[in-house]
C-alpha cells in the first residue's frame, strides 16, 4: 500500500496546497488544494497558465530525446496537467494512468477534455494492458514518466512497480526511458517525513538501468 490513503480528498488536499498571490484573482489571499487552481499558480508568475507543468515538460524535452510522435506514459498523472502540458508542447501521443478513486471521481471537471487516462494501478497486469490498448491503441510505450509516484510507497513494494513499467515499455526501448521524478534528500535534507526519500545516488541504485530525475534540480542519474 501506498505510504497515504490518495483514495482520499483529504490526503490531496494534506500534501498540496498554494496561496493565490495575483491580487487581480477572485481567491486572492486563500489557500487552494489540488486541482487546476492549484496547478496554474504554483510556479511564478502566477497566471492562469500551467507554468509549473510546461516547465516540467522542457527539462524533460530536454534531458531526453523524447520525439514528438513518441507514445508517451505518465503514471501518477493525477488529473493530467503533465500530459496536457506534453500535448500542448506537440507531443500528441500522451497518456496517465492513476489509481485514485478520488482522481477517478473528479477528472471530468478538474482534468481538460482530450486529457485520457487509465483509471488503475499500473501493476494489474492483464487488465491495465487491456485498458491501456483500448484507451491509447497500444499497451507499450516509448517513454515512461512516473511523476512523483516511487517517494509514496515503501521499498518492498518498488520492485513491483518499476517491473510493471518495464512490462509497459515498447519492445526495442531502453529501460533508460522510463523515467522517475522524484523527490531527494539531496534537497529537502529529510525534513519531510511523510515520505520515503532518499538520496538520488540511493534511488538510482535501486534500478540503475532506469533513470532517476530529481524533481528540484532536475539532475539526473
Amino acid at each position: 500500500m501506498p505510504l497515504k490513503d490518495w483514495g482520499l480528498q483529504a490526503t490531496w488536499e494534506d500534501q498540496y496546497s498554494v496561496r493565490i498571490r495575483d491580487s487581480s484573482h477572485p481567491l486572492f489571499g486563500q489557500r487552494v488544494t489540488y486541482g487546476r487552481i492549484l496547478a496554474q499558480r504554483m510556479t511564478d508568475p502566477y497566471t492562469d497558465e500551467l507554468t509549473e507543468y510546461n516547465q516540467r515538460v522542457s527539462h524533460l524535452t530536454t534531458l531526453f530525446p523524447i520525439q514528438t510522435a513518441d507514445r508517451i506514459l505518465v503514471g501518477g498523472c493525477g488529473f493530467g496537467y503533465l500530459i496536457e502540458a506534453f500535448k500542448d508542447a506537440g507531443y500528441a501521443n500522451c497518456w496517465g494512468i492513476d489509481s485514485s478513486p478520488w482522481i477517478s471521481t473528479n477528472k471530468g471537471t478538474e482534468a481538460r477534455g482530450d486529457v485520457l487516462m487509465v483509471d488503475a494501478d499500473i501493476r494489474g497486469g492483464g487488465v491495465v494492458k487491456t485498458a491501456l490498448r483500448n484507451l491509447t491503441g497500444d499497451s507499450e510505450f516509448t517513454w515512461i514518466i512516473s511523476e512523483h509516484v516511487m517517494e509514496w510507497h515503501d521499498d518492498i513494494e518498488l520492485d513491483g512497480l518499476l517491473n510493471a513499467a518495464e512490462v509497459a515499455l515498447e519492445r526495442g526501448s531502453p529501460n533508460s526511458n522510463i523515467i522517475h521524478i522524484v523527490l531527494t534528500l539531496d534537497t529537502n535534507d529529510g525534513q519531510i517525513v511523510d515520505f520515503n526519500l532518499k538520496t538520488l545516488v540511493d534511488w538510482n541504485a535501486i534500478r540503475p538501468d532506469h533513470s532517476w530525475v530529481n524533481g528540484e534540480t532536475w539532475q539526473v542519474l
